[in-house]
């Protein structure tokens, strides 16, 4: 959680309330929604818990996703660029480290993946279609 508020933060010194706001809720809805819904859903226990998806793989890839949109939105597309070799290293040393410890099978930290940078993808599309029918609307 602590990079949650390190990166809302980031994003409030910069000026730029958009990416505090993706920040602030996007990594947290990502895991209620790997944590709280789709664990008991799929059902599949490892070692007596709930294994799939990781939360652990969710939680980093939805701040990776977040702090990329903040260097996207600070610095335009050569940030991007520029990140884009590093950007999913942080997840891919995570799901390594979750399969190796055998804390979760590869399918796990793979959807804990997805669904992290899935879900601050869906909240930056929908705060900016939001806004941009805001706008519209004045």
């Amino acid at each position: 959680m602590s990079g949650i508020g390190i990166l809302t933060a980031s994003s409030l010194i910069l000026k730029d309330n958009f990416s505090a706001a993706v920040a602030v809720t996007g990594p947290p809805l990502a895991v209620v929604i790997a944590e709280g819904l789709l664990k008991p859903i799929v059902g599949r226990q490892e070692n007596g818990i709930y294994g799939f998806p990781s939360g652990h793989a969710t939680a980093l890839a939805a701040l990776v996703a977040s702090v990329a949109l903040l260097a996207y939105r600070r610095w335009g597309r050569r940030a991007l660029l520029a990140a884009a070799p590093f950007l999913p290293l942080l997840p891919l040393v995570m799901t390594i480290g979750l399969v190796q410890t055998h804390w979760h099978q590869m399918s796990d930290a793979i959807a804990g993946d997805l669904i992290g940078a899935g879900t601050v993808l869906g909240i930056t599309w929908g705060l900016s279609v939001g806004i941009a029918r805001r706008q519209v609307r004045r």
